[in-house]
């Protein structure tokens, strides 16, 4: 093709091919035919490599690095998000030929460089990039310490770790007021200023850095006991009733309190079911993954473009929130939120400690002295572990050039 175009990093192949047709001015559906062979069941058609490749002239291996899809074998799909979304911008300017849309790993939220939010948006809705790094600075901190998470603990972790936060984050707005209650209002606002605009990726990166700061705590080998612990004690104290113990529960929470800066009275509200069911996601080990993958989404058609209906629920979610959003003062619910596509495994995932590792012990972890007094939460200090630090020194800056983190 005479006119030279490269492809974006992680590009999917139908944004890929749709620039090379606008460029060179040809019908999309004939330079697709022209480069692909029919897969041998419905209309649907990949592209052949070596085509694409004598097309271009562009080298075979560049354009397996950079087109996922061309990949043999084929990557982790888990890795990465089941949809692809726009690139930002900027960092996509210098290729032409119209929108790059490209597929993101799960913890690529925010493009640090240019400050454009690329978090996890509905499936089918094609929302445009946020530049919203300069009004909330930081969420770019926020970011830096996620792509750390990742790469201490593996993209797996992380990924429960920040599914499980989010929805406690999210929903606490519903049980009282408090500081941070009014931090996030004010974030909402300035990233959605009308209530009849909803944009639920914009919702959700008003709640992002404390979602990060309680994902760290969740990951923390140290507090993996603990956690398993409280559990245990409160299920014993659900038969016992009002003498059973739920002290660890209690003394957790107040960890949790300081961590994203809620009372623990909320928390521990209606029962305490939302630090109930983070905690045992926590101490029994990671066991979400990925409901879907790119791939599953593929439908039988000429490119593999998705059909409408499988965009349905994600629609009827948006619909519930934007009027959950206008009605409840600012207030949505978790599950109507774009979802971060991961299902529940019934496995527990723990590794075993080894026999000369010491105990995990509650009182240590929060400073207290002795078990009556753990849920004083005048005592509670910080963890010892400093999850801040970044053990490589070195912190990504571009997102869109970076790549999943292999578990």
């Amino acid at each position: 093709m005479p006119i030279p175009l490269w492809p974006a990093h992680h590009e999917t192949l139908t944004s890929y091919v749709a620039r090379l047709a606008v460029v060179h001015a040809l019908p999309y559906e004939d330079l697709w035919t022209c480069l692909s062979a029919p897969t041998g069941s419905g209309s649907r058609r990949l592209i052949v490599l070596d085509r694409l490749a004598a097309a271009t002239d562009r080298p075979a291996a560049a354009l397996e690095h950079a087109l996922p899809e061309l990949r043999d074998p084929a990557p982790d799909w888990k890795q990465w998000r089941h949809y692809p979304q726009r690139a930002c911008p900027l960092c996509t300017a210098r290729h032409r030929g119209g929108v790059v849309r490209r597929l993101f790993a799960h913890h690529e939220m925010l493009c640090t460089r240019h400050g454009y939010w690329i978090g996890s948006t509905e499936f089918g809705i094609d929302h445009k990039p946020t530049p919203i790094g300069q009004l909330l600075p930081e969420l770019t901190d926020a970011q830096h310490r996620h792509d750390r998470l990742v790469q201490r603990h593996g993209w797996k972790l992380a990924l429960h770790a920040i599914a499980a936060s989010q929805n406690v984050c999210v929903d606490l707005r519903f049980y009282g007021p408090s500081p941070q209650h009014t931090i996030h209002d004010q974030r909402i606002k300035i990233l959605i200023p009308t209530a009849s605009a909803f944009n639920g990726p914009r919702y959700i990166a008003a709640f992002h850095p404390e979602i990060v700061r309680l994902a760290e705590l969740f990951c923390a080998p140290s507090w993996r006991l603990p956690a398993r612990t409280a559990i245990e004690q409160f299920n014993a104290a659900s038969i016992a009733g009002s003498n059973g113990h739920t002290g660890d529960r209690d003394a957790i929470a107040a960890k949790i309190a300081q961590t994203i800066g809620y009372p623990v009275d909320a928390i521990l509200s209606n029962n305490g079911h939302l630090i109930t069911f983070w905690l045992a996601g926590m101490g029994y080990g990671p066991y979400c993954e990925p409901d879907k993958t790119f791939p599953d989404t593929r439908a039988q058609t000429l490119d593999g473009t998705p059909s409408p209906n499988l965009k349905q629920r994600e629609a009827a979610h948006l619909r519930r929130a934007v009027r959950e959003f206008a009605k409840n003062n600012l207030l949505v619910a978790a599950w109507n939120l774009p979802p971060l596509n991961v299902r529940e495994i019934r496995k527990p995932d723990i590794p075993p400690q080894p026999v000369d590792a010491p105990a995990s012990n509650l009182a240590e972890l929060l400073g207290l002295p002795d078990h009556d007094s753990r849920s004083n939460t005048d005592e509670t200090r910080p963890i010892e572990q400093d999850l801040s630090a970044d053990p490589t020194g070195t912190v990504r800056s571009d997102i869109d050039e970076g790549r999943p983190v292999q578990a």
